[in-house]
């Protein structure tokens, strides 16, 4: 009888430290660690409304859709030290029905800002030559808020717009 109570009482011991160590790691999972040494606390959406769009290709175009209560999505690269890279949005000017703009940072959300506030980014695509080998984290969001609709986003290493 002791024996039968004391495996039951282990079991769910296991049980308990298990689920602790799965929660632990998803916690840890949204804890960016920057090229600088410092820490960024993640590059996902942050609050109600954010998203994480996941991560792009070179050369390849993702679609994603704004629902009303959407207010940003964010997507994420490598990127090469001394390496030249082109950031497309296709919003209203191209397949697109939102009027999107796009923001690019080291390192998540409070990294250091490469370019911001850039629209009209499908025929002119905005480029920056990586100072710093590392993630590259391009923020997607509407131009008027509660906006709803659809984009693409791509990034490329050739100044030629993806097809």
């Amino acid at each position: 009888m002791f024996k039968e109570y004391f495996m039951k009482k282990a079991i769910k011991l296991i049980g308990i430290i298990a689920l602790a160590v799965v929660i632990g790691f998803s916690f840890a999972a949204c804890y960016v660690v920057n090229d600088n040494g410092g820490d960024d606390g993640g590059g996902g959406g942050g609050g109600g409304g954010g998203g994480d769009g996941g991560s792009l290709s070179n050369g390849v175009w993702t679609t994603n859709y704004f629902y009303s209560s959407d207010y940003e999505h964010w997507y994420t690269f490598y990127a090469y030290s001394g390496q030249r890279y082109y950031v497309w949005c296709d919003d209203t000017s191209g397949t697109g029905t939102i009027d999107a703009e796009i923001d690019a940072y080291y390192g998540g959300y409070y990294g250091d800002t490469i370019f911001y506030s850039i629209d009209y980014s499908y025929s002119s695509p905005q480029s920056f030559t990586a100072d710093r080998p590392g993630y590259v984290y391009i923020k997607v969001y509407p131009y008027y808020s509660n906006d709803y609709g659809s984009y693409r986003i791509a990034y490329s290493t050739s100044s030629s717009r993806p097809y």
